[in-house]
């Protein structure tokens, strides 16, 4: 039996009331997916997924945050690309959150840190990472730990991490599949990034 975090307690209900709801997620799918802010899926899922693309750098501003043109600039040049290249080459593009390994949550630490240290906000760096690796990487910023209320924190995927499991991941495609009977470009919606939109829309 896996034993979690009694401080979790109050994500770990909130994520489970949204995820059963299934009627709710997916409209939120559908409403998404009508939005502007579904360019941040319709250009990510099309960047590849080994390296950071300028596809990637404009899909994160879909949904608010911007980078500077310095920050761009590094992300894209010889040293980003060699360093972040490097960090995603370990870790599979397939992976779930709660599947993963503690190395491979560590390389996406690393990441995290990597892309801090060039001044990009935490809102900026999750949503950056969550385009790369949707299955991995929830995004973290104000409106999410409102919602779950979690504290801020460099451990931000660790509520989530706490949470995610096969049943919980199997009702979010149950509504995902049902939202793509209507729209069937969100079938490549990964569970992680369907609970974000369910989240947002709580």
């Amino acid at each position: 039996m896996t034993v979690r975090p009694k401080r979790h307690a109050a994500t770990m209900r909130r994520l489970a009331r949204i995820a059963g709801d299934r009627e709710a997620l997916e409209t939120a799918l559908l409403d998404h997916w009508a939005s502007p802010t579904s360019h941040f899926d319709r250009l990510s899922q099309r960047s590849d997924p080994a390296r950071i693309e300028p596809l990637d750098l404009v899909a994160v501003t879909a949904l608010g945050p911007t980078l500077s043109v310095e920050q761009a600039g590094w992300i894209l040049g010889d040293e980003g690309q060699w360093l972040t290249t490097e960090i995603l080459a370990d870790v599979p593009s397939d992976l779930s959150l709660h599947a993963a390994d503690v190395c491979t949550v560590h390389r996406v630490a690393d990441l995290f840190h990597l892309l801090r240290t060039q001044g990009l906000t935490r809102s900026a760096t999750t949503r950056l990472l969550a385009a790369k690796r949707p299955q991995l990487v929830p995004i973290d910023d104000a409106t999410t730990r409102r919602a779950l209320r979690y504290a801020k924190s460099d451990l931000w995927w660790s509520p989530w991490r706490n949470v995610m499991d096969d049943e919980l991941t199997e009702r979010v495609r149950s509504a995902r599949d049902k939202a793509a009977a209507q729209v069937p470009d969100l079938s490549a919606f990964a569970p992680m990034r369907v609970l974000d939109i369910g989240v947002r829309s709580s």
